[in-house]
Formats: C-alpha cells, sequence, structure tokens
C-alpha cells in the first residue's frame, strides 16, 4: 500500500505542478534508496534461508514498484523552484544518496542510486560548472578505479553520459 501513495505522490500530474515542495521530493529519495536496499538484503537472506514463495514474491513485487517509482517516476522530476536554498537542498540530497550509492548491494540498487544522483544534480542551477557537483563526480570516479572492493558500478558514469553529457 505504502508503494502505491508513493507512485500517486510522485505521479507525473504532481510533479508537472509543483504541487510538492522540492524538500519534500529531493528529502525522500535517500529514504526510499535506503529501504530499498534493505528489502534487497532481505531478499537475498530469504532465499538463502528458504523463507515461503509466496512472502518472496511479495518483497520482489514491492523491490520491482520501487525501482520503478525510482527510475520512471522521480528521474522525471525538474525543480522549477528558483528559491536560493534549491541549490543547498538539491546538494544534501546528493550526498545522502552518493553515500547510500557507496554501500549498494548490488548493481540494480547501484543504478537505482545513480538515476537518484543525476535527479538531484539536475536541481543545481548550473550544475555543469558547479565544483561541488564535480567533486561528487571526481569522488565516484576515484573510488570505483581505486578500490577493488568498491560499490560503486560503472552504470553511474554510464547515466550520467546518457542523461547528463554536458557533465560528463
Amino acid at each position: 500500500r505504502c508503494a502505491t501513495l508513493l507512485e500517486s505522490l510522485f505521479s507525473a500530474s504532481v510533479l508537472k505542478n509543483s504541487w510538492m515542495p522540492i524538500e519534500a521530493v529531493l528529502g525522500s529519495i535517500a529514504p526510499i534508496l535506503r529501504y530499498r536496499k534493505v528489502l534487497a538484503k532481505n531478499i537475498q537472506s530469504s532465499t538463502s534461508s528458504g523463507q515461503s514463495k509466496k512472502a518472496l514474491d511479495e518483497k520482489n513485487a514491492i523491490l520491482d514498484k520501487l525501482s520503478m517509482l525510482l527510475k520512471d517516476r522521480v528521474s522525471k522530476y525538474r525543480c522549477r523552484s528558483e528559491d536560493s536554498d534549491v541549490s543547498e537542498v538539491a546538494m544534501k540530497a546528493s550526498s545522502e544518496i552518493c553515500e547510500e550509492m557507496k554501500r549498494s548491494v548490488n548493481s540494480a540498487d547501484c543504478s537505482c542510486c545513480s538515476i537518484a544522483l543525476i535527479t538531484s544534480v539536475r536541481c543545481i542551477p548550473n550544475s555543469e560548472e558547479n565544483e561541488e557537483v564535480k567533486d561528487i563526480y571526481i569522488r565516484l570516479i576515484n573510488d570505483w578505479a581505486t578500490r577493488k572492493a568498491s560499490k560503486i558500478h560503472s552504470c553511474v558514469f554510464e547515466d550520467l553520459i546518457k542523461r547528463m553529457p554536458s557533465l560528463a
């Protein structure tokens, strides 16, 4: 039921008409990613423990709904507000999403984080020239390139090139 409520909150008409403040939209992304990660871990442990197929199917359905919500709905959000704190709110959300990405459990989780990061970065005015945004991606590249146990997957950079080539 909660996933359906989230789908309603992130519907095209709500996002298009800016009915939700930027703090609510961007502030809800990291908790959604955290719950998605917890659910993915729970599914992995349930698979190995032999939990009932029905319970596992329900968890997988919720996981798929959350992934769809992030990739198909949240990714379409565009900030329209010209408030002075938009950049601050978007940078805070970007930092939280980055931290979630560094602890992703698999490439699907990392992909959801990547889409969410691009969504929040798009809200930053002149993000292509913003040094803080560049620093976020530089840190991600360094983590991916230098750490063998990095949780960052190449999909992060593929998404950046595909969705924000001017920043890439």
